[in-house]
């Protein structure tokens, strides 16, 4: 049977992800940016809880908009094919995402937008969004990092099951209640493959976190944090160092392109990045939904 219409699931199966990505590579063809859709977050969906919200037309996939959830906080990230614009699509999955079950446990909603989609942009002028914060997308190339700084002691450990007590602790710290990071989210994580987060001691005693995510041919880099009384002592700096390094091991020979993304505001943490190497690229908006 030819699907037309608005589905919504949990999850996408294989041929959904290939049409996914199929979309995201038209919109770069013809807008020039990168859709943000978080692949790695596909196999950690509920398949009981509708997340994604997919509109087919004679069974093509024309339209993508995922709630992604992180604890009570969500992000929305939308696609429509360029040919396909202008017809409701978006208003389509927009309603339907907000309408779910899953929208109705969230507290916060924001939907991403990239500065530079004229209409995206336009888009959310149209549904007279608030701006809430704004990011940038950093990255890197193996062949072009700098001489890092050594690591004056300090030593980096993968966290394991026992660690995640303590690690979702600096999590809430760092970032705050109420957010993604819980015990039981970092459990999940720390079980599947290519997931990693990493414990930073100074002496035995601890520091901070950074986590990495391994995914095809690059890696990217979340969850960096130190703790209030260690900071301003260039230990972010030579976390990140040191977990670059860890990564560049097991890739070996291979190229790896590494990525973060940082809010525009945090100064410090950009003087961090910039001085390893990494160049923002993208500015993401983000506007309150909810």
């Amino acid at each position: 049977m030819t699907i037309t219409g608005l589905v919504a699931q949990g999850g996408l199966s294989a041929e959904d992800l290939i049409g996914v990505r199929h979309l995201a590579g038209l919109c770069k063809l013809h807008d020039g940016i990168d859709v943000k859709f978080n692949y790695s977050m596909l196999d950690m969906r509920d398949p009981a809880d509708a997340t994604d919200f997919l509109w087919f037309e004679n069974g093509e996939l024309v339209g993508y908009l995922p709630l992604d959830q992180f604890g009570n906080k969500a992000e929305i990230t939308a696609a429509v094919h360029p040919e396909h614009r202008g017809k409701g699509i978006f208003r389509s999955l927009y309603a339907a995402a907000l309408g779910s079950p899953a929208a109705a446990k969230c507290t916060e909603i924001l939907m991403v937008n990239y500065r530079s989609s004229k209409s995206g942009s336009a888009l959310v002028a149209l549904l007279k969004l608030p701006l809430d914060s704004s990011e940038y997308s950093m990255s890197v190339e193996s062949s072009a990092l700098p001489t890092m700084p050594e690591s004056g002691g300090l030593v980096l450990r993968i966290a394991t099951s026992a660690d995640v007590p303590v690690l979702a602790a600096m999590i809430q710290t760092n970032f705050g209640a109420g957010g993604w990071g819980t015990e039981k989210d970092l459990a999940e994580e720390l079980a599947r493959a290519g997931r990693y987060y990493f414990i930073a001691e100074v002496e035995g005693q601890i520091v901070g976190h950074i986590g990495t995510l391994r995914e095809q041919g690059g890696v990217y880099i979340r969850g960096v944090g130190i703790l209030p009384q260690w900071r301003g002592k260039g230990w972010g700096r030579r976390m990140l160092a040191e977990s670059v390094r860890h990564e560049l091991v097991v890739a070996g020979v291979e190229p790896v392109l590494f990525s973060l993304d940082v809010a525009t505001q945090n100064e410090n943490a950009l003087s961090i990045y910039q001085s390893c190497g990494f160049e923002a690229s993208i500015v993401y908006d983000y506007y309150r939904v909810v």
